[in-house]
């Protein structure tokens, strides 16, 4: 693992600072957000940037040095040195996971995520790195926002702000900010659907009360018509999303805010029209009066991530809950040289006890030992009765293995109530040819659906039902007539397995 020379955590500058500074990193373009605090506590931002002189982005150029002298250059001028700075990144620089659920589903989760990780080709080639938040909304209830960032694009962000002299204080998604800031300017009280059309391709989150609920990027999204289209083709999925697996009851997902350049957004609002099911906004940046005052010309719909990322250090928001990027690569800053000389004692100190409590323990066995071969037969003894002992619960645990293997297969799974919850979890274009018991507390469901991709939600919808202990997809066809997927799948119920649990051992 590569370390990077971060500064070390702790606790950030408390939100009175006098000075609050956020810089936003897009593929092209790089604003940075100051933020100056008035008599009155409140506190006045202004906004400066520097676009990428090569159309293909700071990542993609050959000009290693682009962007390090575009930081300084931004830095400088804005008399950033020796500040400590918190860092936004746009979505083609990083993919931002969130899960959410009790313990037990977000720690199964996030193992998941972590195999996946290293699959994320859309961030490049080479080792993934990844930050997280993890807060609990409820008793039982946690959130947790995974970010994962190219390790290269990582080194090249960090080492172009150190060159400036300046301190990082996180490097976070951009759409994480933005769902915070939604959330102290209360518009986000009910869930609403946000895009982000600052990057090469769009991206989209579901934000509710300040938290991001999730955050994808559609196939195709790299147009104002492809966003559209999915929009229109995901919009029930992502309804379902909110009330199934986040518990929203209170609204449904009805509006949608959007934002990044004035040009790409009146392109987008004329490619939205009337036809989606969902209401769109241009968002602005929020006029929060207690927090903060912005000049209206900065208060266009492309600095709203600058500006979002400036908001935790104006409140108490923590440290804990921000998916800090860098954290994994934090150490220890230099230490005095008698620390330093304690330090390096340390592992002496422990070898040494090591060996101590090594010899104590080799000379108790000795002395066990010795005692032992005095009692040689009554341990003999005792062997020969915890034998005899072991072949009579041999025995019971056989008898108890019939007993419950009949007590399994006398009772019959209820069908009907199975065929029931089977409808009610199928998508609206998922069609339900056949349900087929084959006894013994198995059954085949055969059904067909127009998109492939439907069939594997299917399958994952299956595995959550109650009573259901094993689901296999026996098979996918297309059919030829009407030019939809075809699915068998196998379930076994709870019931069915029990009665392989329980057969005898012999």
């Amino acid at each position: 693992m590569v370390n990077l020379p971060l500064s070390p955590p702790g606790s950030r500058k408390s939100h009175h600072a006098k000075r609050c500074f956020s810089l936003r990193v897009e593929s092209n373009r790089l604003q940075l957000a100051v933020a100056t605090r008035a008599d009155d506590g409140v506190y006045a931002i202004e906004i400066d940037e520097i676009a990428c002189s090569e159309p293909s982005g700071w990542l993609v150029t050959s000009d290693a040095g682009l962007l390090e002298r575009a930081v300084s250059e931004l830095l400088d001028r804005n008399q950033v040195r020796r500040q400590r700075v918190a860092v936004s990144l746009d979505a083609d620089f990083c993919v931002t996971r969130v899960a959410m659920g009790s313990t037990e589903v977000v720690d199964r989760e996030l193992e998941m995520l972590h195999s996946r990780v290293p699959r994320y080709l859309q961030l490049g080639p080479g080792e993934k790195v990844t930050g997280f938040s993890r807060t609990r909304l409820a008793p039982g209830v946690e959130h947790v926002v995974t970010g994962v960032v190219n390790l290269r694009s990582l080194q090249l962000i960090y080492d172009a702000i150190s060159a400036a002299d300046a301190d990082v204080a996180w490097i976070e998604p951009s759409l994480v900010s933005v769902a915070r800031l939604m959330g102290t300017a209360n518009m986000s009280d009910e869930p609403v659907l946000i895009a982000d059309g600052s990057g090469a391709h769009w991206d989209l989150g579901i934000a509710y009360r300040g938290q991001l609920l999730l955050d994808y990027r559609p196939a195709g999204g790299s147009d104002e018509a492809a966003l559209s289209d999915a929009i229109d083709g995901h919009i029930s999925r992502l309804r379902r999303f909110c009330h199934r697996h986040r518990g929203i009851t209170s609204s449904e997902l009805s509006k949608m805010s959007i934002y990044g350049e004035q040009e790409k957004l009146s392109r987008t609002m004329a490619a939205l029209g009337d036809r989606n099911q969902i209401e769109a906004s241009i968002l602005e940046v929020p006029m929060i009066d207690h927090l903060y005052r912005i000049d209206p010309r900065f208060r266009a719909s492309r600095y709203v991530p600058v500006v979002a990322g400036i908001v935790p250090l104006l409140t108490d928001v923590s440290v804990e809950s921000i998916a800090d990027m860098l954290g994994r690569f934090r150490r220890a800053p230099d230490q005095p040289w008698p620390i330093q000389w304690a330090i390096a004692l340390v592992p002496v100190v422990a070898a040494a006890l090591f060996l101590m409590v090594a010899y104590g323990l080799v000379s108790g066995e000795r002395r066990r030992e010795q005692a032992t071969s005095a009692s040689r037969t009554q341990m003999e003894d005792q062997m020969q009765r915890t034998q005899l002992r072991l072949v009579e619960l041999t025995g019971q645990r056989q008898l108890l293995a019939q007993l419950e293997k009949i007590s399994v297969q006398s009772v019959n799974p209820r069908w009907d109530l199975l065929l029931t919850r089977i409808a009610q979890c199928l998508p609206d274009t998922v069609k339900l040819n056949e349900f087929r018991v084959d006894g013994d507390g198995i059954a085949r469901v055969d059904g067909i659906t127009v998109d492939e991709s439907l069939v594997y939600e299917v399958v994952d919808h299956f595995r959550r039902l109650p009573d259901i202990s094993q689901v296999a997809l026996q098979g996918t066809t297309m059919e030829s007539q009407s030019e939809g997927f075809r699915f068998v799948v196998r379930l076994t119920t709870t019931e069915a397995a029990r009665s392989l649990i329980a057969a005898p051992v012999n």
